[in-house]
């Protein structure tokens, strides 16, 4: 109890520390004090992370090129702290780093580290390399970072891609079709946390990221580590302080590449999205940290006993492994069908599965995965429905056979919104009064429902098969004369 006391003693004052530095020791010619960004950029400037100018200026309107952007979150990750323990691993990456830099006459090799860096750690993948610099007539250009660049870096840093990949309550904006297919998720997660705001509903997600966009960012992010951080469990490591514990705790997903025993290590493949909506795979390489947790089924193991091809969910604190709990690659998985995703391929969706736990598991379709509905073999994932119950064999996020229960119901209520996704998707919105709070999101069977003969408001009489709309009939139609 006495360490737990203490350890909670730490954090606090730590915090404290943190958020009530003299603000005036950061005294910025060109930062109004009324600013809705001045604490967070007052803030940031403290931890070092972004700094001013010689001449006393922040340039909170400024853009940021991607070198800077990367020293930011290498700064956010202590880098300086921690690149030297990582050895041949962080080398390979710099090597990657020296080749990508061979094709650019303005690439800044100073920063090259921290890029290594950064790919380490999987913040960055492989191909942003490719997006640092641009050609304008012929011309190298250093690019600025866009305001959909920086919520997937920042995602990324979190550990919460998995998350955004599984968010299902999407926020929608006036301009969501000039959002990347792969930056939507994370874009989506930050406006959901508040760290990235829109303007009269529309989010500019290829703008570019100004430096006081980036210190609201960069303090909601470590905030949100940080609050996080008080419900960790009672592990102890000593060579780790409780700063490094509070900045850089997150959680990831993956699958066991390979087992180091000599160095105390493992090698993640991890999914990520690209900006064109590709998904990618990358390896990053993650030391146990002493004392760490390693469980299957529950019962603990030790290291030996991880094979390759497990699946895993990882804690991390900085890039250290606290507590890693392993199930086979192939698995079974029963719940209930909460999304198809068509970001990535309009006949190969991810589906989105909430297992008997609660917990949110995001599964890809494949041209092999064998689907069964209703008794029925051998069906279009398409057909497949939101609100089913589902039992599903997958190996590592990939589906090898999934079988399908529907219900049918009948409901009754009001049109609130009606909308279409980028990839072709409708959806009514539906209440039970005119104005009620309680609304209900449905997906329109292809060619069930004619949408544009529709008017919000209407009161209407849904067949469902599942959760989705195979009739409509207008019961009321709104009259808005």
């Amino acid at each position: 109890m006495k360490k737990m006391i203490l350890k909670y003693l730490i954090m606090v004052l730590f915090l404290t520390m943190l958020f009530t530095k003299n603000i005036a020791a950061h005294n910025f010619r060109d930062i109004d004090e009324h600013s809705v960004s001045y604490e967070a950029i007052i803030e940031v400037a403290e931890l070092g992370i972004i700094t001013g100018d010689l001449s006393g200026n922040f340039n909170p309107n400024g853009l940021i090129d991607k070198f800077e952007t990367m020293r930011i979150l290498a700064r956010m990750a202590d880098f300086d702290t921690y690149t030297h323990v990582f050895g041949d691993a962080l080398n390979e990456r710099y090597q990657q780093v020296l080749l990508a830099s061979q094709s650019y006459q303005r690439w800044n090799n100073s920063v090259n580290r921290e890029i290594a860096y950064l790919l380490y750690l999987g913040v960055i993948i492989s191909s942003d390399l490719s997006n640092f610099i641009v050609l304008d007539n012929g011309e190298e250009r250093l690019r600025a970072l866009s305001r959909e660049e920086a919520a997937v870096f920042m995602v990324r840093f979190m550990g919460r891609s998995m998350a955004a990949l599984r968010m299902l309550d999407m926020p929608r904006f006036n301009d969501d079709k000039a959002i990347s297919l792969g930056a939507r998720p994370h874009l989506y997660y930050m406006y959901n946390l508040g760290f990235i705001t829109d303007n009269n509903g529309f989010i500019r997600p290829r703008e570019g990221a100004l430096r006081a966009d980036m210190a609201v960012m960069v303090r909601g992010v470590l905030g949100e580590l940080q609050n996080n951080a008080e419900a960790l469990p009672s592990l102890t490591q000593p060579t780790l302080s409780t700063s490094d514990i509070l900045r850089d705790y997150r959680v990831i997903e993956g699958i066991i590449y390979k087992v180091n025993l000599e160095q105390n290590a493992v090698s993640i493949q991890r999914r990520f999205l690209s900006l064109s909506g590709e998904i990618v795979y990358e390896i990053t390489t993650h030391s146990f940290a002493e004392g760490a947790a390693i469980t299957r089924n529950s019962q603990l193991i030790d290291i030996q006993n991880i094979a390759n091809g497990d699946f895993l969910i990882a804690m991390l604190y900085s890039n250290y492994i606290y507590a890693l709990d392993l199930q086979g690659r192939q698995r079974n998985i029963n719940g209930i069908l909460l999304e198809k995703d068509f970001t990535s391929n309009a006949n190969l969706p991810r589906f989105i599965v909430q297992d008997t736990n609660g917990t949110r598991h995001s599964l890809q379709v494949l041209q092999s995965s064998t689907i069964t509905r209703q008794g029925v073999l051998g069906i279009a994932a398409r057909q497949v429905r939101i609100g089913d119950t589902v039992e599903v064999f997958i190996d590592g996020h990939d589906i090898i056979t999934l079988n399908a229960t529907g219900f049918s119901s009948v409901i009754e209520g009001y049109i609130r919104d009606i909308f279409i996704t980028m990839h072709g998707q409708s959806y009514i919105v539906i209440s039970q009064t005119p104005t009620g709070a309680n609304l209900t999101r449905h997906l329109i069977i292809d060619g069930a429902v004619n949408i544009y003969a529709l008017t919000l408001g209407s009161r209407v009489r849904i067949w469902l098969d599942s959760q989705e709309i195979q009739q409509l009939e207008i019961l009321q139609q709104a009259n808005f004369g």
